[in-house]
């Protein structure tokens, strides 16, 4: 861990971040931890106060879970922006992430309420442009859903590009999703 830290009594304040564990590489140009007072840090993911500017940065799941003790999730993604909040109540109003090879590209809204617990998760976001391939996205599937076959994707749109825009609200198990998709050679659709 590298940066130019100052401590007061709101909070602990890092500039020019850089955070490297071995699954992750976080570059913020500003991130703050807000706390009332240490004690907190007992209930980290409901107390303590995230705020960050990334840029360039990898996040990989497995950062979150060793500090969250939540259930392994297969995900990383490339981040740019600023995004705000606890653990359980983070928010955004723009940033742009990318998939872990860099073949999906997105910019996004977002407000995640307890995202450390699945069942009373609930999601708000927005998906103001993205653009992915066919392969991409069968990748990105596949690696949470270990039971997906890639070529139900790839062998029906081989070589497409894809994209959408979409607003997803509610809980993980009965998430309701309307936007726009649309293919360079096949089409596009509204739900």
């Amino acid at each position: 861990v590298e940066g130019d830290v100052t401590m007061d009594d709101t909070g602990i304040h890092i500039s020019g971040l850089e955070y490297i564990d071995g699954w992750s590489d976080l570059h913020a140009d500003n991130f703050e931890l807000g706390f009332t007072d240490f004690s907190d840090f007992s209930d980290f993911v409901n107390k303590v106060r995230l705020s960050g500017t990334f840029r360039n940065t990898f996040f990989d799941a497995r950062t979150l879970q060793y500090y969250a003790g939540m259930n392994e999730i297969p995900a990383g993604l490339w981040i740019d922006g600023k995004a705000e909040g606890t653990v359980n109540d983070l928010k955004s109003d723009g940033l742009r992430v990318r998939s872990e090879s860099k073949g999906t590209d997105m910019d996004l809204r977002f407000h995640l309420k307890d995202i450390t617990d699945p069942a009373r998760s609930r999601i708000s976001a927005e998906i103001l442009r993205s653009s992915t391939s066919t392969a991409d996205l069968a990748n990105i599937i596949s690696a949470v859903s270990p039971g997906f076959k890639r070529s139900s994707i790839t062998g029906i749109a081989h070589g497409e590009t894809i994209s959408l825009r979409a607003k997803a609200e509610g809980p993980l198990d009965d998430l309701k999703v309307t936007g726009h998709l649309g293919t360079g050679t096949m089409g596009s659709a509204t739900f």
